[in-house]
C-alpha cells in the first residue's frame, strides 16, 4: 500500500511529464534566450576570437612574447594567456599586428631606460605609445579593449594579481571557511 507521501509525490510528478512536450519546450525557451543574450553581448565572437585552447588560433608572434616580457618586466609569461590575449588584442585592432611590429622594432632600437621608452615611441610614431599601453593593460588587468569592446580574458592570471599574491587573493575568492572574513586580519610588523 502506498503512503500519502508516494501518492501525492506521483501525482504531483507523474513520470510521463518528465519527457512531455511542457519539459522540452520549457529547455528550449531557455536556450533560445541564453542564446539572444550572448549574440546581443557580443560574447560569440569575442568567444571564437580568443578560443585558443581548441587551437582555433596559433600561437601569437614570437615579437609579443619578446615586447611583452619588456614592458611587464617579467621574465616568465603563461603561454597560454598570452594567446589569449594576443587574440583578444587583435579582435579589438585588426591591424594590431602590424602596430606590434612596430612596436618591437622601436624597442629594439630603444637604448636608454625602459622609464624613457614613451617619450621615445611618440617621437618615432605617435600611436605606439597607445599599442604599448593596450598590451600593459591586457597583461596587467587581463582585458582588452575599451567600453563595449572590453573583454575579460584573465582575472586571477593577470599580473595585478602576481605582483600581490603574498598579501591578497583575487576578490571574490572564498580562501577560508565560512565567516573567516569576519575575523581581525593578523597584524604585519614592518
Amino acid at each position: 500500500m502506498m503512503t500519502s507521501a508516494s501518492t501525492s509525490t506521483q501525482s504531483y510528478w507523474p513520470r510521463e511529464n518528465l519527457t512531455s512536450f511542457g519539459l522540452a519546450r520549457r529547455n528550449a525557451l531557455l536556450a533560445s534566450a541564453a542564446g539572444i543574450a550572448l549574440i546581443a553581448a557580443g560574447g560569440i565572437p569575442a568567444a571564437r576570437a580568443a578560443d585558443t585552447s581548441r587551437g582555433v588560433l596559433a600561437s601569437p608572434p614570437s615579437n609579443f612574447q619578446e615586447v611583452s616580457r619588456y614592458l611587464t618586466g617579467e621574465a616568465q609569461l603563461e603561454p597560454g594567456l598570452s594567446s589569449r590575449l594576443y587574440a583578444g588584442l587583435l579582435a579589438v585592432n585588426p591591424q594590431f599586428t602590424d602596430a606590434l611590429n612596430a612596436l618591437a622594432a622601436s624597442i629594439r632600437r630603444h637604448t636608454g631606460p625602459a622609464e624613457t621608452l614613451d617619450v621615445t615611441l611618440a617621437i618615432v610614431d605617435p600611436e605606439l605609445p597607445s599599442v604599448a599601453k593596450q598590451i600593459l593593460t591586457a597583461w596587467t588587468l587581463g582585458v582588452t579593449g575599451n567600453g563595449l569592446q572590453a573583454r575579460c580574458l584573465a582575472f586571477e592570471d593577470a599580473l595585478s594579481y602576481r605582483f600581490v599574491r603574498d598579501k591578497t587573493r583575487p576578490p571574490s575568492y572564498a580562501y577560508g571557511q565560512y565567516g573567516s572574513w569576519s575575523s581581525q586580519p593578523t597584524e604585519v610588523k614592518h
